[in-house]
């Protein structure tokens, strides 16, 4: 709550303890970091501190997603992004439940193949359906999955399906002051 009110210090500050927890994987201490600093709008901070839970537990596929997504939203360190999923998924036998196909998802993306693109995307959200109205995690994952649809369609010269399915969860993201997510689906809008 105070992230979102523009009080990081007094988040962070709120977090701090749990550093030390041994309840606490030090990956997920430094996930959650992640997010608040996503909240903030520092991405840079959220992305090392994503980078920092993969190094902390490097053989964990979900932390290992985790991070992959984020570089991959941020159309940075691709290569590196492509080769952690690849490894997630040539060495877990573990399901992944969404994650797994959003990450090829954003690949695709980056790749210039959003029809493949879209159906993975839309695996995820299918995957996610059944959360969504217990889960708030689950409601923003699924936005964050719209967004990425609405852009793999503007990609495919589908504008309008774009745009009103875009201009259903891009409220969240002004709110969440996720200005990257705005301008990924406004390049696609404008190519």
């Amino acid at each position: 709550a105070w992230t979102g009110l523009g009080r990081l210090s007094e988040a962070l500050a709120l977090f701090e303890h749990y550093q030390h927890d041994p309840e606490i994987p030090q990956s997920l201490y430094y996930i959650h970091l992640a997010s608040l600093y996503d909240l903030a709008g520092r991405t840079d901070d959220g992305k090392a501190f994503r980078r920092k839970a993969h190094e902390a537990e490097p053989k964990n596929g979900t932390v290992a997603l985790n991070f992959a997504s984020a570089l991959l939203t941020m159309g940075e360190e691709i290569d590196v992004a492509t080769r952690l999923i690849a490894e997630v998924e040539a060495t877990n036998t573990q399901d992944y439940d969404w994650l797994m196909p959003y990450a090829k998802g954003l690949v695709a993306l980056n790749d210039g193949a959003p029809r493949e693109a879209l159906a993975s995307f839309q695996t995820a959200e299918a995957i996610l359906k059944p959360w969504l109205k217990t889960q708030a995690e689950a409601r923003y994952s699924a936005d964050v999955l719209k967004a990425n649809q609405a852009t793999a369609l503007a990609q495919l010269g589908n504008k309008s399906e774009a745009q009103a399915l875009f201009q259903s969860v891009r409220p969240r993201f002004e709110a969440l002051n996720s200005l990257e997510m705005i301008a990924r689906y406004e390049r696609a809008v404008e190519s």
